[in-house]
């Protein structure tokens, strides 16, 4: 019976969602989005296929994103969704 604790535990540990993303917002306030069982490469993928979504409206808002393992991608997400960077030249 011993051992069948332990598997469970084990798979509800698997299974039991992550910790949410925090992203620091400009005014100072903390909004957070809820991780998927993918973990920080499914949300990115989620991010670059729904980039109207309401969760990708606030990582394209946010100014921070609180460090978690992999929160690099969710960085490379939001440069994504911002787009191309338009540099003034200053000539017409």
């Amino acid at each position: 019976m011993r051992n069948f604790d332990q598997r469970l535990k084990k798979l509800e540990r698997q299974l039991a969602p992550e910790d949410p993303v925090v992203l620091i917002m400009s005014d100072g306030s903390r909004k957070e989005l809820p991780m998927t069982r993918g973990g920080m490469l499914e949300l990115f993928r989620y991010f670059i296929k729904n980039e109207d979504s309401p969760e990708a409206k606030l990582l394209r808002e946010s100014i921070q994103i609180l460090e978690l393992g992999g929160s690099h991608l969710l960085e490379l997400a939001r440069a994504l969704l911002h787009g191309p960077a338009v540099e003034e030249t200053g000539k017409n």
